[in-house]
């Protein structure tokens, strides 16, 4: 396997919406090609459109620079989110990307074909494995959501302060 990424996104009070991709090699972070997004295209508070743009975005620009693919691409949310994002994933890579989402609350995994999720056991190694890669997300994310948060707040103090006028200069 090329390696696993794992898209994840979050919004702003649906202000900033952001999205990142980590990659892991090996069960360990490839910390180098981990890439934030701010989105575009998707509404603030569309969940779907906001992960369904990080994808095609992060795939497009693996397949045109002639990057490898990663073997698996695990989406941080249930069933709605791998049924958003799968015909995305299938038009850009075909069957090279192996695609799958992680829901949070039950630790339940969805697969595409599958009728129901999978359940791993609470001490499996490939669900640890899987709840390292989404927390090692949901840091990077939550690291760029409070920097974009913090200048958007600097910003906003900037244009609030009154100015000088010329004759008081």
């Amino acid at each position: 396997v090329a390696g696993l990424a794992l898209v994840v996104w979050a919004e702003l009070g649906g202000e900033e919406a952001v999205g990142a991709v980590v990659v892991f090699h090996d069960g360990l972070p490839a910390t180098r090609e981990h890439r934030r997004f701010l989105i575009k295209l998707a509404a603030g508070d569309d969940d779907y459109g906001g992960m369904r743009e990080v994808v095609t975005r992060r795939l497009k620009r693996l397949t045109a620079e002639h990057t490898e693919l990663p073997g698996l691409l695990l989406l941080d949310g249930g069933l709605g989110h791998l049924r958003a994002v799968e015909p995305a994933v299938r038009d850009l890579a075909g069957d090279r990307v192996a695609v799958a989402a992680l829901a949070k609350r039950e630790e339940e995994l969805y697969l595409p074909g599958r009728e129901g999720p999978l359940r791993l056991p609470a001490d499996s190694p490939a669900l640890h494995v899987l709840q390292r890669v989404r927390d090692e997300a949901h840091r990077y994310v939550n690291a760029y959501q409070r920097r974009r948060r913090a200048m958007s707040q600097r910003a906003d103090a900037e244009r609030a302060r009154p100015r000088a006028t010329r004759a008081q200069r």
